[in-house]
C-alpha cells in the first residue's frame, strides 16, 4: 500500500518528513479548534459554568486563530501549492490579525483576574474603582477592542493584497496557510507587538495563567524575531490553541457540566467577575460553646460572644492567598476555643467545689445547690489568662479570694443561694470581659472584611496631629536611622544601573551586529528598568536630604512612604531587568556557550537576593531543607517561614 503523496516543486514524492509535519500541524490546530469551540460553548450553555466576558472574548479569540491556521485544510487545498487566490488572501489575512487579537484578549483577561486578586481584600467602597474602567471596554465579548483593531488590520491587509495579487501566495507545503512576501503587515505587526509590550504589566496571578502569559511573551518575542518561518515554529505555534484547550477545559465546573449523567449540583461562583468579592463567613470547627446556657446576668453579653465567635472562627486547612493579618486571626481564635475549652472545665470544677460543703447542712440545702448548679442553670464564665491583668477591679479581688479560699479547704462556711457576693463580682468581671471581647472581635472583623474606613480616617487623623506637633514625634536618632537607609537604597540602585549597563555592554561584545531584532527587545526592557531606578535614586536622595537636615516636616509617616515607593519600584525595575537579561541571554546561548556557566551563577543569585529581600525568608540550610521536603506546599512553607523570621526579628529587638 503505497504511502500519500504530497507536491512538491510540481512532482509527487512518497510520505516524508513534510508531510509529518504538516499533518502535526493541522492535528493540534484541529484539537484546538474543537476543543475551544467546545468549552465555550460549554459556558454559553451550561447554568452551573459562569464566567466573564474577558472570559467568553479570551475563548472567541483562539476560536478564530484556529480556523484561521484550518481554512486550506477545511477547503481541501492542503496539499496544493498554489491554492484559490481569494481564499488564501483571507487567509493570509486573518494569520497577520489573530496575533494581535489573541494577544489583545489574553491581556484582556489577565488584567481582569489581575484586578479581581487585588481587590479582595480591599475596602468595599474601593472595590470596584479599576474594574469599573476596565470593564467599560470589556462588558461586550463580542464587540471589544482587539476585535476592532483585528478587524482594521484584515481590511488594510486584504487591500494591499487586492492591489499587488502577487504578494499573496503559500511558501512551501511545510506551511500549513498562505502569507504575503510584501513585508508591510510583518512590520504593522511588529509595531503592535511593542506598544503591546509595554501596556503589559507583570502580574501575580493564578500558577495556570502565569504559565500561559509567559509562554505566549516568549513565542509572540520567536515570531518577530524570525523572518522566515521554519518548521518547528509552525508546530510551536499550532501548539498554542491546544494548551488553552488544556487550561482552561480542565477546570472542574466545566468537566462537571460534561458529566451529565451525575447529579447536578447547584452554580458556582463566577470564575473572574467584575462585581464585589467578600470574605465569606466560615463556620466553627467544633461546637465549644454549646453547652453555655443564658441567664438574666449574662444572657445579652454571652449571646453576643457566641455569635461572633461562631461566626469568626475559622478552618484548620488556610486558602493558599490569605495575607498575614487573616493568618494572625486564625492563630488568635484558634488559641481562644483552645482556652475556651481548659477555662470551661475548670469552671465546671469550682462550680463542683462551691456545691459541695452543701452535703454538711442537710439534704435540702444541698438539693437547693444542686439545683441551683444543675447543667440546665450553669453559666459560661469565659476569663482571661491569671498572667494578663484585667482591667475590672472586682475580678483581681475575686480572684484571690477564691485562691485563698482553695488554699484553706477547712474554712467550709456556706454561702446562701440567695446572696452570693463573690459569684456576683465573678459575674460582674465575666460580663464586662465577655462585652470587651465582643466588640474587638467585631472590631477586628469589620477590618479584616475590608471595612478600613475608620482606620484610614484614624490615619489620616494621627499624621495631621502628628505634622501639627512639629518634630515632637521625632527624634534625632529616627533621623539619622531613616537617612541612613535612604543612602544605602540610593547605593542598591545605582548599582543596579551599572550592573544592566555593563551586562548590555557585554552583550553587544558578545553577539555583535547580529540578531538586532531580539537586542532591540532586551534594549528596551531594560532601558524602563533604567528610568525605574534613576526615579528610586531621586527619591531616595531627597528623602536622605530631609532626614540628614531634620526637617520638621518630614514625620515618620513621610519617610515610611517613601521607603514603601521604593521597594514597589524597585521590586518592577527588577522583573523588568531579569526579563531584558532572561531574552538576551537566550540570544547569548545561541551564539556562544561559555556565557552557560555565567547564566547559571545569575539564577541563583537572583534567586538568593528574591528570596531574601521580597520574600523576606533567610537563605539558610534548614529553611532550604524545609522548602525542599515541603514542595507540594510550597506557598504555605514560604509564608510559614516568613512569619517565623518576623516572630524572630521581633523577639531579637524586644
Amino acid at each position: 500500500m503505497p504511502g500519500p503523496k504530497v507536491l512538491v516543486d510540481g512532482q509527487d514524492q512518497p510520505e516524508s518528513v513534510q508531510y509529518i509535519i504538516l499533518l502535526t500541524c493541522v492535528v493540534l490546530q484541529s484539537v484546538g479548534f474543537v476543543g475551544c469551540l467546545l468549552i465555550l460553548l460549554t459556558a454559553l450553555v451550561s447554568r452551573n459554568v459562569q464566567r466573564h466576558s474577558t472570559w467568553i472574548s479570551f475563548m472567541i479569540t483562539w476560536v478564530v486563530s484556529s480556523a484561521a491556521y484550518l481554512l486550506l485544510f477545511l477547503s481541501g487545498n492542503l496539499h496544493t501549492l498554489q491554492p484559490i487566490y481569494g481564499l488564501c488572501l483571507a487567509q493570509a489575512a486573518l494569520i497577520y490579525a489573530v496575533p494581535i487579537m489573541t494577544a489583545a484578549s489574553t491581556l484582556a483577561l489577565v488584567t481582569q483576574v489581575f484586578f479581581n486578586v487585588r481587590n479582595l481584600f480591599r475596602a468595599g467602597s474601593r472595590r470596584n474603582e479599576n474594574v469599573w474602567t476596565f470593564a467599560v471596554i470589556t462588558h461586550d465579548p463580542i464587540s471589544t477592542p482587539e476585535h476592532h483593531v483585528s478587524g482594521v488590520s484584515v481590511t488594510m491587509i486584504s487591500k494591499i493584497g487586492l492591489y499587488e495579487p502577487e504578494t499573496v501566495h503559500r511558501s512551501d507545503l511545510e506551511t500549513p496557510y498562505c502569507n504575503m512576501i510584501n513585508r508591510i503587515p510583518g512590520d504593522m505587526w511588529h509595531s503592535e507587538e511593542k506598544l503591546a509590550s509595554l501596556a503589559k504589566p507583570h502580574l501575580p496571578i493564578d500558577r495556570y495563567l502565569s504559565c500561559n502569559w509567559v509562554l505566549g511573551s516568549g513565542l509572540s518575542i520567536l515570531w518577530v524575531a524570525s523572518k522566515d518561518r521554519n518548521p518547528e515554529v509552525n508546530i510551536i505555534i499550532s501548539a498554542l490553541s491546544p494548551s488553552a484547550f488544556l487550561i482552561f477545559g480542565t477546570q472542574h465546573d466545566i468537566i462537571r457540566a460534561w458529566m451529565f449523567w451525575r447529579k447536578e449540583e447547584g452554580p458556582t461562583t463566577p470564575l473572574f467577575s467584575t462585581t464585589s468579592t467578600t470574605i465569606r463567613q466560615m463556620p466553627s470547627r467544633t461546637p465549644s460553646l454549646e453547652d453555655v446556657e443564658s441567664n438574666s446576668h449574662t444572657a445579652e453579653p454571652i449571646e453576643r460572644s457566641q455569635t461572633v465567635y461562631r461566626n469568626s472562627s475559622l478552618p484548620l486547612e488556610p486558602p493558599n492567598n490569605l495575607p498575614d493579618a487573616q493568618v494572625v486571626f486564625r492563630e488568635l481564635q484558634s488559641e481562644l476555643e483552645v482556652f475556651l475549652k481548659e477555662h470551661l472545665s475548670k469552671i465546671r470544677d469550682l462550680q463542683a467545689l462551691i456545691a459541695s460543703p452543701a452535703a454538711d447542712y442537710g439534704s435540702n440545702n444541698y438539693a437547693s445547690h444542686a439545683t441551683a448548679m444543675s447543667p440546665a442553670n450553669r453559666r459560661s464564665m469565659t476569663l482571661h489568662p491569671p498572667d494578663i491583668s484585667f482591667p475590672v477591679p472586682s475580678l483581681a479581688e475575686t480572684t484571690s479570694q477564691q485562691h485563698d479560699v482553695s488554699r484553706t479547704p477547712q474554712r467550709r462556711s456556706f454561702i446562701a443561694p440567695s446572696k452570693p457576693p463573690h459569684l456576683e463580682s465573678q459575674a460582674q468581671a465575666i460580663q464586662s470581659f465577655l462585652r470587651v471581647h465582643a466588640e474587638n472581635i467585631q472590631d477586628l472583623q469589620n477590618m479584616l472584611h475590608g471595612n478600613h474606613d475608620q482606620k484610614t480616617n484614624a490615619t489620616l487623623h494621627h499624621h495631621q496631629s502628628t505634622k501639627s506637633s512639629g518634630s515632637e514625634g521625632m527624634q534625632i536618632p529616627h533621623y539619622n536611622e531613616f537617612s541612613r537607609q535612604f543612602e544605602t537604597r540610593v547605593m542598591t540602585s545605582t548599582l543596579s544601573i551599572m550592573s544592566i549597563v555593563i551586562f548590555l555592554i557585554m552583550v553587544h561584545a558578545i553577539i555583535g551586529s547580529s540578531r538586532k531584532v531580539v537586542f532591540s527587545i532586551g534594549m528596551l526592557f531594560a532601558f524602563f528598568s533604567l528610568l525605574i531606578h534613576f526615579g528610586n535614586i531621586v527619591i531616595s536622595s531627597r528623602a536622605a536630604a530631609s532626614a540628614s537636615l531634620h526637617e520638621k516636616h518630614c514625620d515618620r509617616y513621610y519617610f515610611k512612604l517613601k521607603l514603601t515607593a521604593w521597594q514597589q519600584l524597585q521590586y518592577a525595575a527588577t522583573v523588568l531587568s531579569l526579563l531584558s537579561v532572561f531574552i538576551l541571554s537566550f540570544v547569548i546561548f545561541i551564539s556562544v556557550a561559555f556565557p552557560v556557566v555565567l547564566l547559571l551563577l545569575f539564577i541563583i543569585g537572583a534567586s538568593i537576593v528574591y528570596c531574601s529581600m521580597y520574600l523576606e525568608v533567610s537563605i539558610t540550610i534548614d529553611n532550604i531543607a524545609y522548602l525542599s521536603s515541603n514542595v507540594q506546599h510550597l506557598r504555605q512553607s514560604l509564608e510559614y517561614l516568613r512569619i517565623r523570621g518576623r516572630a524572630i526579628a521581633n523577639k531579637e529587638a524586644e
